[in-house]
């Protein structure tokens, strides 16, 4: 082999690993862009998986209990106490189909409010107790003077 020959057979050896290095450094740059693109919506679909789970168990974890209807003059009045597992908001308070009381009331954990609600008096009631997440409980109540 000429010398020439030998030179040419070491820079071709030399240019192989120079590509082979070369593509390594395209890969790894071109995942690693990828990742910085895509990791942070990886994290918030976990987040918004996360908050919807917790949003669904708290909807789950409503409840209320219409205790007493009284009827007042002008309406009636009603008690709800928070029976579930989470803080609510009441929203609305119908009786029989017709809205009686619309507003915001925070109820925590265990206690009750006393709403006075518009409607006509009779012997029985149907109240529709409705809350800021969408629940809706129906109760048959006797009113009582």
């Amino acid at each position: 082999m000429a010398e020439g020959e030998e030179a040419g057979l070491v820079r071709g050896g030399e240019v192989q690993a120079l590509s082979a290095l070369l593509m390594a450094a395209i890969v790894i740059s071109a995942f690693s862009l990828l990742w910085i693109w895509l990791y942070p919506r990886y994290l918030d679909l976990e987040r918004m998986i996360s908050e919807g789970a917790l949003e669904a168990e708290a909807f789950m974890s409503e409840r209320v209990v219409v205790e007493r209807v009284k009827e007042v003059e002008g309406g009636l009045k009603v008690y709800i106490t928070n029976t579930g597992r989470v803080y609510l908001e009441l929203v609305s308070v119908y009786v029989n189909d017709t809205l009686g009381w619309e507003g915001r009331v925070g109820l925590g954990v265990g206690e009750g409010v006393d709403l006075e609600v518009s409607a006509p008096h009779g012997e029985v009631y149907r109240v529709r107790v409705c809350s800021a997440r969408g629940n809706c409980w129906d109760f048959l109540e006797r009113g009582w003077p």
